[in-house]
């Protein structure tokens, strides 16, 4: 007796009913997948913020924001050397073979040990869009192809809490800067003589469990790159190693001076709106945005928290009186 086999119609019917199933499981994997990245981009935070303060357990003090000094008289961007607050973390996040290849006397020579373009997997979200892991930053102003390339970086999905102010450093308050972490040294943009020192845990006096350490950034913004700050797109600020240059702070620093996840402007073409979205808190996640206080905890905030509330957070000693409510 010959075995039936299944007909046209049958098997076109399991392969509907396979489909509908597969459009009903992939929400629910994405949603899974997507959960998953903002853990791992919290644990990691919360990595950045021990890093921290096992460093200001060594030497009574946070790592500088940014350092900058004056090099030896050389090409552009030889005018601003120093080293970034992630450089200073790198033995307390498993990085110490790469932190001892650096010299941080002549910052200027780092580049050129490779240090700078390794992949620190603690420094990357899973949900950041970055086109490249590592990428050159052409940054010269004097049209010479001869100084155009500034050796190899690679990427850093987060940004030490600078405050209210966008990364441009004159748009500092006048009164100084108000975030955790801040430009100082010998050529610091604005220039403070003697140089701002970096403070310690007892200077956040809002509490350390209301003053954001870290965020993320965003580095995907089509209308940014359509008109891009220095003819560098936005995954390019993102180099936890950038040595050159007063815009050190737009790799490193974040602020709240725009609500989180803002999207730049379609048309906008001044400096102000581009350095505001350089500066802003963003994510990849869907609605909102992780950020790490200062005493370890991280959060997840919301799109639609009070710009307001989102700038107290971010200052250290504004006074402000927020609860858990408000965000």
């Amino acid at each position: 007796m010959r075995r039936r086999g299944f007909t046209l119609i049958e098997l076109l019917v399991v392969i509907a009913i396979i489909a509908i199933l597969m459009a009903l499981l992939l929400p629910a994997v994405q949603k899974v997948r997507a959960a998953a990245d903002r853990m791992k981009c919290a644990s990691n935070m919360r990595q950045l913020v021990t890093a921290c303060h096992n460093y200001h357990n060594d030497y009574n003090k946070l790592p500088v924001g940014g350092w900058q000094q004056n090099p030896p008289a050389g090409p552009f961007p030889f005018a601003f050397n120093g080293y970034t607050l992630f450089m200073q973390i790198l033995p307390y996040v498993e990085a110490d073979a790469i932190h001892r290849r650096m010299n941080f006397a002549q910052p200027w020579t780092i580049p050129a040990t490779g240090a700078t373009a390794a992949i620190i997997k603690v420094f990357v979200c899973p949900s950041d869009l970055l086109e490249e892991p590592s990428f050159s930053i052409v940054y010269d102003a004097t049209g010479s192809p001869a100084n155009a390339s500034y050796g190899l970086y690679s990427a850093c999905s987060y940004v030490g809490s600078g405050g209210t102010f966008t990364y441009y450093p004159n748009d500092m308050p006048a009164a100084g800067p108000n975030g955790i972490f801040f430009l100082t040294g010998p050529r610091a943009v604005p220039s403070a003589n003697p140089p701002l020192d970096p403070i310690t845990i007892t200077d956040i006096f809002d509490g350390t469990s209301n003053t954001i350490m870290f965020s993320e950034r965003f580095h995907a913004d089509p209308f940014f790159d359509a008109n891009p700050r220095r003819d560098t797109a936005l995954y390019k600020w993102s180099a936890w190693g950038w040595v050159a240059g007063f815009k050190m702070s737009g790799h490193v620093l974040g602020s709240s001076s725009l609500p989180i996840n803002h999207k730049h402007p379609s048309g906008c073409t001044t400096f102000l709106c581009k350095d505001q979205r350089i500066a802003g808190f963003g994510s990849g996640h869907p609605l909102g945005v992780n950020v790490s206080f200062a005493d370890g905890s991280t959060r997840f905030i919301t799109n639609n928290i009070p710009l307001a509330t989102l700038q107290a957070l971010t200052t250290r000693y504004g006074g402000e009186m927020i609860v858990d409510s408000d965000f």
